[in-house]
């Protein structure tokens, strides 16, 4: 069942607000909504996480690629607070998709803080937020 909420996500969902999508996951599939945001979330930390094949015409790091760098090294760390998934999920939602910290908060099911300190951090190495 899963799976095939995540495919018709993947189909549909990619280019829209998590609200829009909800509502299309409840009518289509019959959830409960808290059930619907759940599933949500959960596809758009992976579908986030996902890695872009790398195409090389030039020695320069894409965006997507610094920003997959960036996590694995933080994510490295011993004190490492987040998970890869997490800091690429909401650097990607920041930079491709421009969206506000509260939006990518309501999209990803992080709290609001989380997000502000990963993008904060994320400032202070060199990405301009």
């Amino acid at each position: 069942m899963e799976d095939m909420i995540f495919e018709y996500l993947e189909k549909h969902a990619t280019k829209i607000r998590k609200s829009t999508a909800v509502k299309k996951i409840v009518k289509e599939f019959r959830l409960e909504k808290s059930t619907a945001i759940k599933l949500y979330e959960k596809w758009r930390r992976t579908w986030c996480s996902k890695s872009i094949p790398i195409t090389v015409e030039d020695k320069k790091l894409s965006l997507e690629d610094e920003i997959i760098e960036y996590a694995q090294n933080r994510s490295k760390n011993k004190r490492a607070k987040y998970s890869k998934d997490e800091i690429v999920s909401i650097m990607k939602l920041r930079f491709e998709n421009k969206f506000t910290f509260k939006e990518i908060a309501r999209e990803t099911g992080i709290d609001l803080k989380k997000v502000t300190v990963i993008l904060n951090k994320a400032n202070s190495y060199g990405f301009k937020i």
